[in-house]
């Protein structure tokens, strides 16, 4: 029995509006151009605690979840430069001065652009993009819910703790991958699985620099998910004031609980008529995997120690805004799917992801129907209120409670 019609325009919808967050090959290949001289400027250090230095891209560029940037916000890429030849036996402050000093050398075109961060260096360019340099080293003694992911666990420094921190962003952009791989029994085929496999570029024997992740690959249902989670969460944020942006909750804890929430649904093998059922499913069901024992935790997966939402204890505004915020993005992709007319869809798209997501996403689905092309409902269907509200569940989202 073939599945409703009705079903799939909420995912055309979801595939337009994540064709509208991915960034430009333009600013990709300008990204990927200053990643690179950045990684073999480092790399080329004459100072032997820089020897043999491993340079790779974490964060949403590594994931594959990166967003346009909001309105006036800045792109950034971050990288981290691993440095084998160190341990925790140094002093914290001395291997994040390291950074800096080789970023402000007399002839390094980096001198007049960098400033030191907490936990990285950031380098300012003036096309609104920078660039973060987080340098790190091994960590032989963590723990982890996914203990097999421990091997690249690393080390920090920060400057406000003088001491190391805990991180593992490989063992995490792994442990992402591979549950991006999983699919759903009743998923359309055209959500493919992702392959991770790193490719490397040896620039030279002393230092290696890992690729960054191609800008066209396929990415499957988890990784637009969240992508939209975040371009929800800029939108959502920003239209509340300075005040309510400063609480919004960060990228790595949102991707987190989402691939968490993913798994679950995948591991207990509920099945759906459609795609969009589940991608709401995995943002009601995120709230499951915050621990609230002693305080608020959302650990790295691959590294106990790491807590993501280390903030929400020393400011419990920052748990109340995910909260408000999650159930938002829930409410907003229910009200979404009930929707029939053009009109309509349009307002809900609006409110949620702003008013030029809303406008490119009309424009494509119009310029579809007016081709003739079948995006999941025809023309008459998409203008009617017959079939619009078929077959959608009710709207049982609970939340968390603080």
């Amino acid at each position: 029995m073939s599945k409703p019609h009705t079903n799939t325009l909420p995912m055309k919808i979801v595939k337009e509006l994540t064709k509208g967050l991915d960034i430009s090959d333009s600013m990709y290949n300008d990204a990927e151009t200053k990643y690179f001289a950045v990684a073999k400027y480092l790399g080329e250090s004459s100072n032997p605690l820089l020897r043999d230095a491993i340079i790779y891209p974490q964060g949403s560029m590594k994931l594959g979840t990166v967003v346009k940037p909001h309105k006036k916000e800045e792109f950034d890429l971050d990288l981290v430069i691993h440095l084998p030849n160190v341990n925790s036996s140094y002093n914290s402050d001395l291997i994040h001065k390291l950074i800096g000093d080789r970023l402000k050398e007399k002839k390094s075109p980096y001198k007049d652009i960098c400033e030191s961060k907490n936990r990285c260096w950031t380098i300012n360019y003036k096309t609104k993009f920078h660039l973060d340099i987080t340098p790190a080293i091994s960590n032989p003694f963590v723990e982890a819910e996914e203990s097999h992911y421990t091997d690249t666990a690393e080390l920090v420094p920060d400057k406000k703790l003088k001491d190391w921190k805990d991180s593992n962003p490989k063992g995490f952009a792994t442990w992402f991958a591979n549950i991006a791989k999983l699919m759903p029994i009743f998923v359309l085929k055209r959500f493919n699985s992702f392959d991770s496999n790193l490719s490397v570029q040896a620039i030279n024997e002393s230092y290696t620099i890992e690729d960054i992740p191609d800008n066209n690959e396929y990415k499957g249902l988890l990784r637009s998910t969240v992508q939209l989670l975040k371009k929800h969460r800029d939108h959502y944020f920003m239209e509340r004031g300075k005040g309510s942006v400063e609480c919004k909750p960060i990228s790595i804890l949102i991707t987190t609980l989402a691939t968490k929430s993913y798994e679950k649904i995948i591991l207990e093998r509920i099945e759906y008529t459609c795609p969009f059922e589940m991608m709401k499913d995995v943002v009601g069901q995120m709230h499951l995997f915050i621990k609230k024992d002693n305080g608020f935790k959302v650990s790295n997966p691959t590294n106990e120690n790491e807590n993501f939402a280390e903030k929400w204890n020393t400011n419990v505004e920052y748990a109340k805004s995910f909260a408000q915020w999650q159930k938002a993005a829930y409410d907003e992709l229910h009200e979404l799917q009930k929707q029939n007319g053009m009109d309509k869809i349009g307002k809900v798209l609006e409110k949620s992801y702003g008013k030029k997501s809303s406008i490119d996403v009309l424009a494509s689905l119009n310029n579809e129907v007016n081709h003739g092309r079948d995006i999941g409902m025809t023309a008459i269907s998409i203008l009617s209120t017959t079939e619009a509200t078929a077959n959608i569940k009710e709207n049982k989202f609970f939340g968390v409670h603080l």
